[in-house]
């Protein structure tokens, strides 16, 4: 019975315990973790992925069927402006600007010739003067012989000479209108002939300038083929791609690529509702993948054209940022991420985002006054998902609660963990 007794009396203790550590929790309240406000940086960013680029590209398109005749670098070299890169044959170059050469002297004495020549332009000349003389003075003898047949006719009409005498001045008269006609028609084919003549000169001067004009361009361009045979970089930077081999002919679409290494960009395609918020000259932070190093960057780029793939996916927009503080580290090609800034505070009151919550009436936090939870409407501003700005409501070193349960009430009494 003792025995019985000694458990019934445990039992009473242990409920009479248990009921009085209920009724001191709660009194002392519900336990819930806490923080108090500061003032700090914060900054609202997008990651976005992407690889190293160049903003300085030289594509050298090459000429098929060139030969090879001596290279001077190969892929991954780093090589500086105006560098000679390799030379190509010119042999046959050579010999058609040497044809080419020859031909343009043979248009130049041909034209040289034409021009000073005046031989055909003197005898005709000549012949038009000597057809003019001729003509002037038939007419000078017909005028004369009209003159003397009108005082033969009065002659004749007074009887003072005979019908004989009378038809000689008519005879001379119609074989002098006949003089004139025939010189006439000498003159108008000397005339003819003397234009011809320098129509023809015209012409043909007219025609050897233009082969002489077309000659000089075909070894201007031949000079240039030549120039062209030594293959120079206009860039500094590092060759990617260099498909020469000495003594070895150039195929169809072969080209040189050299990247420009003045500047690194991080280029990347950002989903359309991201690139809606990126601007020019937002600063950002680049992480190369397997490199510690830090980078910072500045947005350049945001492009006018967004682009989809066939997959139907969000069009997305390309973003180009440069990298300000590169090292030798960085590689073309290294893939990596980048956190653009889009908007960012200095010494503004952060609290966790997990203190915030949301009802009908808007944002609103617990603060601890007291040993009492109190509601407070808050007014926020940026967040970087894990810390929010809050620009009205509370102050600094304020006690809020952190993710406050959801049976939690205003005026409810509080116990702050520590």
């Amino acid at each position: 019975m003792k025995k019985y007794r000694f458990l019934i009396i445990f039992m009473v203790v242990a409920i009479c315990a248990a009921v009085g550590y209920f009724f001191i929790n709660r009194e002392e309240g519900m336990e819930v973790s806490t923080m108090k406000g500061y003032k700090g940086s914060i900054s609202k960013t997008i990651e976005v992925s992407g690889v190293i680029d160049s903003n300085d590209i030289q594509v050298i398109p090459l000429e098929a069927n060139r030969k090879v005749i001596k290279t001077y670098v190969q892929e991954n070299d780093l090589v500086k402006e105006n560098q000679l890169l390799a030379e190509l044959d010119t042999t046959d170059i050579d010999l058609s600007l040497k044809k080419a050469k020859a031909n343009l002297e043979d248009l130049n004495a041909k034209l040289s010739h034409l021009t000073s020549d005046k031989s055909s332009v003197i005898l005709l000349s000549n012949a038009l003067s000597k057809s003019r003389e001729e003509y002037a003075l038939a007419k000078t003898d017909l005028q004369t012989a009209q003159d003397d047949l009108k005082r033969a006719e009065l002659l004749y009409g007074q009887n003072a000479i005979s019908k004989v005498e009378y038809d000689k001045y008519v005879s001379d008269v119609n074989k002098l209108t006949a003089n004139v006609k025939k010189a006439e028609l000498s003159l108008n084919d000397a005339s003819v002939s003397f234009s011809n003549n320098d129509k023809e000169n015209q012409q043909s001067i007219s025609s050897l300038e233009r082969q002489i004009r077309t000659a000089q361009l075909d070894m201007e361009s031949l000079h240039n083929e030549i120039k062209d045979s030594g293959i120079y970089s206009s860039t500094a930077g590092f060759v990617t791609e260099f498909p020469l081999e000495a003594f070895h002919q150039i195929l169809a679409g072969e080209s040189i690529t050299i990247y420009g290494n003045a500047t690194y960009e991080f280029a990347a395609l950002v989903p359309q509702q991201d690139a809606t918020l990126i601007k020019e000259g937002l600063k950002a932070m680049v992480a190369i993948d397997g490199l510690s190093n830090a980078y910072e960057g500045i947005v350049t780029t945001v492009s006018k054209n967004a682009v989809t793939d066939n997959s139907g996916s969000e069009p997305k927009v390309e973003i180009r940022i440069e990298i300000t503080n590169p090292d030798d580290a960085i590689l073309f090609g290294y893939e990596g991420k980048a956190n653009i800034i889009l908007a960012e505070q200095d010494e503004v009151l952060i609290l966790k985002n997990e203190c915030v919550k949301n009802d009908d009436n808007g944002e609103f936090v617990y603060v601890v006054e007291g040993k009492a939870a109190q509601k407070v409407y808050v007014e926020t501003g940026i967040t970087d998902g894990y810390v929010i700005n809050i620009k009205k409501g509370i102050s600094e070193n304020d006690v809020v609660i952190i993710n406050p349960p959801l049976d939690l009430t205003k005026g409810m009494l509080v116990k702050v963990m520590k």
